[in-house]
């Protein structure tokens, strides 16, 4: 596999992530930042991201329903925390 390939491959999470919040949010801002690296996990996980995003969907509402707005978009990426085996 080309190391292009490889990339690709290794960014799967995160492009997924990134597809989801923009198809389901009208989106001004998204920064998707794979923190993995900074955890105890193999080289090349995609465990843990920060993601911060402006969109005027979340102008009126709380902070708690932004999150779980968010949460919502992106459950199943969340629940392949506990079982990464289910990343396609």
């Amino acid at each position: 596999m080309s190391n292009q390939g490889k990339m690709l491959q290794e960014r799967i999470v995160e492009e997924r992530i990134i597809q989801k919040l923009a198809d389901a949010l009208d989106l001004q801002h998204l920064e998707v930042v794979n923190e993995s690296g900074n955890h105890n996990v193999p080289a090349g996980s995609e465990s843990h991201f920060k993601v911060v995003l402006v969109s005027e969907t979340f102008e009126t509402l709380p902070l708690i329903a932004r999150h779980r707005q968010v949460n919502g978009i992106l459950s199943h990426e969340l629940a392949m925390c506990s079982d990464p085996s289910e990343v396609l």
